[in-house]
């Protein structure tokens, strides 16, 4: 009102954090006496750990000075993601082949956030801010895929299936939520070459984006008394389907 200054804060954070993170990866290839005719395995696990400490001091210069109550966060939280991936190539003839292969991503991830303010001495907990989260996260997908040529006519085309399946689950029981969902996505590439270097490009996926893991979260997190943050458990992925086209020219030097 007026235009005047109502109040003046000052505010004082100290964040400490500390992460272990971990890979092992393994790969085995058999190469058959046909040529291009091949067969993997591919294995991924990380495994990692964090834990970050957030104190926020908060002092209200104006219009008098006094000392808000102190804030501390709490965070820990593991992760582990299993990932396998089996892959077999076949060459039809010489101008074509057939690819297929499965691959499974198991991800399981466990936090833990409390939030207390400091009252005379006493630190207590704000609104109930102390949550145990288990995220599981199974993905299953197999997929086919035909390539071939034909004078300058190159082609591919492929069709993935994906089944997932997401639980959240709270320690205490206050919570928990489980979904399910299966989707096919096809592909399609189709190139052409011209003669003098020229290639035109067109293709199309459908795509899927899952929302991240902080978005889902239901629960409270806070950096200070007025900034807070809850996800929400019922959102669904987005999907798009994308076409490119594209016109290369590469010039002789």
């Amino acid at each position: 009102k007026g235009g005047g200054i109502d109040s003046s804060l000052n505010r004082k954070g100290e964040s400490w954090e500390h992460r272990n993170y971990n890979q092992v990866e393994f790969n085995y290839t058999r190469n058959f006496d046909k040529a291009g005719k091949k067969f993997t395995v591919d294995m991924q696990y990380d495994f990692w750990n964090s834990n970050k400490d957030w104190n926020l001091g908060t002092e209200r210069i104006l219009p008098t000075s006094i000392l808000l109550p102190m804030v501390k966060t709490g965070a820990t939280g593991a992760t582990k993601d299993l990932i396998i991936q089996t892959d077999f190539t076949l060459p039809i003839d010489s101008n074509s082949s057939l690819a297929i292969g499965l691959k499974m991503d198991h991800r399981r991830v466990s936090s833990h956030f409390i939030a207390a303010q400091e009252q005379g001495g006493v630190w207590d907990i704000i609104d109930q801010i102390d949550n145990r989260l288990l995220y599981k996260e199974l993905i299953g997908s197999a997929y086919i895929e035909f390539s071939g040529k034909s004078g300058s006519f190159n082609y591919q085309a492929g069709l993935r299936n994906e089944l997932t399946q997401i639980g959240i689950e709270e320690s205490t029981g206050q919570y928990a939520s489980t979904k399910k969902y299966n989707r096919l996505f096809p592909s399609l590439s189709l190139n052409y070459n011209f003669s003098k270097g020229a290639t035109l490009q067109g293709s199309y996926s459908k795509r899927i984006n899952r929302p991240s893991l902080n978005l889902i979260y239901p629960f409270n997190e806070l950096t200070d008394l007025t900034t807070r943050f809850m996800g929400n458990p019922d959102l669904n992925p987005s999907y798009a389907d994308v076409f490119e086209v594209g016109f290369l020219q590469n010039w002789a030097s």
